[in-house]
């Protein structure tokens, strides 16, 4: 297995491991700096979440709530989400191909964007 950085910016550092999974889907880790938003992502496929340490601000479609360290969650197929910290955290999402990321929600793209101070 192969730690690879992703992305880096000031809201969020994402990691991935490589060929960890061995239907290709991806496993990545996601540091969330404190007030910073991610995602507004929708892919056709389901993907699974656990929150590693810190508080996340997790929403799925309309529904929402508070998360800790140790537990998880399932987003259903073509359900858009995000996530914000509430302190720093760290997630971890497997369940996605490469193939099915790219696509995102636009309404939940600009709550992203708003809590971020993108707008």
């Amino acid at each position: 297995m192969k730690l690879k950085t992703v992305h880096v910016d000031d809201r969020r550092r994402i990691y991935l491991i490589e060929d960890m999974l061995m239907d290709r889907s991806e496993f990545t880790i996601i540091d969330i700096n404190k007030n910073k938003a991610i995602g507004g992502c929708i892919h056709p496929t389901a993907e699974f979440f656990c929150i590693i340490e810190g508080e996340v601000w997790v929403k799925i479609g309309e529904s929402t709530q508070i998360m800790t360290a140790g537990q998880s969650g399932y987003i259903p197929a073509n359900y858009p989400h995000m996530f914000v910290g509430i302190t720093s955290a760290t997630v971890i999402e497997w369940g996605v191909k490469p193939e099915d990321k790219g696509t995102h929600d636009k309404q939940m793209r600009k709550e992203v964007n708003v809590i971020n101070g993108e707008d």
